[in-house]
């Protein structure tokens, strides 16, 4: 065994209630859990012997109180009753040790008032709980020895005896107050839900539970071009419809780069993804226009100097025969 951890496994909210309408607002569901180094290690027992043994008593301090529910309460985890789950869900967040949920899980207490109702409250000097035969810890290398449901913080101590690689003798003795360097402690949780992103409008400076509802800033004028309307808050970045509009997409054929407002402009290639691919559809008469894609037709240029029938720059006599000589002749439609 190499040390012991806890995870935050459910928080109650705002209105939260178990099967019998009372409140669990602002409680928290905790799980504990031993961890080892090899898949063969196993923990035999949870325990603690202050006088033969010297160890720190067991206990848990959760000076708010633990749940506890009014059917299907147990000390041990293993002692569970899927039948009881079944009709009072709210019981699986009830407070106990374990080991690994073992089916042969059992106790023996010095104390004989130390039970389910006084664990959060009463420390035990003498007693264990054990499972026959011992548990794994398995691929994971962990396993569950606690669940408390509690509504602020939480010390607890425990002794735990390990056969390491399932080996019985000898044996392996962890204390939190030895090993652990002193009992594990969790702080109270900010169970306050809200949005925890500075940088959206409505950021909560109180929440301790992101909640996913961070909206963040925008153009928030509808009378304006770039209106956002998952806009949470304005930005100053709303910009007149007179503004220059165009096509903002750069994968489009007629992208405008100066364009500072989106229109419905856009114009996508025709043929894959290649603006330039549609001319070859163009004949002699036309050209292909890349933002448009399509083809157009583009009119002769204007002659300056129709006369100029040689092409010399000059009307001359030399025209007049190039005519002269075409003279009487039929012309093609």
């Amino acid at each position: 065994m190499t040390g012991v951890i806890y995870e935050v496994d459910t928080i109650f909210g705002p209105g939260a209630v178990d099967d019998w309408g009372n409140s669990l607002e602002g409680y928290v569901t905790y799980d504990f859990f031993a961890e080892f180094t090899n898949p063969t290690d196993e923990l035999a027992s949870i325990y603690t012997d202050v006088m033969a043994l010297n160890t720190a008593p067991m206990y848990v301090d959760a000076p708010c109180g633990c749940f506890n529910p009014e059917v299907g309460d147990v000390l041990l985890g293993g002692n569970q009753s899927a039948a009881t789950l079944a009709s009072f869900p709210s019981a699986q967040f009830d407070t106990y040790w374990t080991v690994g949920f073992a089916p042969g899980e059992q106790a023996v207490w010095s104390n004989p008032n130390y039970n389910s109702l006084s664990m959060c409250s009463q420390s035990e000097t003498a007693g264990l709980v054990f499972s026959i035969p011992a548990v794994a810890a398995g691929s994971d290398l962990r396993i569950q020895f606690a669940q408390i449901t509690t509504c602020g913080a939480i010390e607890l101590h425990t002794c735990f005896q390990v056969f390491v690689d399932g080996i019985q003798s000898p044996y392996q003795e962890w204390c939190m107050d030895g090993d652990g360097e002193g009992p594990l402690t969790v702080p109270e949780l900010n169970t306050v839900m809200g949005c925890m992103d500075e940088l959206a409008c409505n950021f909560n400076p109180e929440a301790g539970i992101e909640d996913g509802t961070c909206v963040y800033p925008g153009c928030t004028n509808e009378a304006s071009c770039n209106y956002d309307p998952e806009a949470g808050c304005d930005n100053g970045s709303c910009l007149p419809f007179d503004a220059l509009a165009g096509c903002m997409d750069q994968s489009a054929c007629n992208y405008n780069p100066n364009a500072v407002c989106p229109d419905d402009s856009c114009i996508y290639p025709l043929i894959g993804n290649d603006c330039e691919a549609g001319a070859v559809a163009c004949d002699e008469t036309t050209t292909w226009n890349v933002a448009l894609q399509h083809c157009e037709y583009v009119a002769d240029p204007v002659d300056d100097c129709p006369s100029d029938l040689n092409d010399n720059g000059l009307v001359e006599v030399t025209d007049l025969l190039f005519l002269l000589g075409d003279f009487g002749l039929e012309c093609e439609e």
